[in-house]
């Protein structure tokens, strides 16, 4: 996925009203962020340019701590629109904790931002 791509993908789940789907699209581009930046002579280029906003803050800013968590782990200075912080706080439903249980469940990098996912839901396969 490109930055674009994934804008736009995440624009349609967003505008069907489907967090589920958007929330796939963000955790799939920052799974082949992770890949690029893992190989050798990866082309990450096309993420130090920010992609349009999604016009929901709250995707845009995951999408940022995504993207930029994983250029920090990797060792790589994340890209200037990473920075880029929802205003508002936001906590990710999860059926089996309650907003208190997500809190405490979310990883300090992402809670900085104001955005509360259970780790375990940030794992993919």
């Amino acid at each position: 996925m490109t930055p674009q791509s994934t804008r736009q993908t995440l624009k349609e789940a967003i505008a069907q009203g489907d967090d589920r789907w958007a929330f796939k699209v963000v955790t799939q581009a920052r799974d082949q962020v992770r890949a690029m930046l893992a190989g050798p002579g990866e082309p990450v280029a096309a993420w130090e340019t920010r992609p349009s906003s999604t016009g929901e803050e709250r995707w845009d800013g995951l999408l940022a701590a995504l993207i930029a968590h994983e250029f920090a782990e990797s060792g790589r200075t994340p890209p200037a629109w990473t920075a880029f912080r929802a205003v508002h706080e936001w906590v990710l439903p999860n059926l089996l904790l309650d907003e208190t249980a997500i809190r405490e469940a979310t990883p300090e990098w992402l809670a900085e931002r104001g955005i509360y996912i259970a780790r375990r839901d940030l794992i993919t396969a």
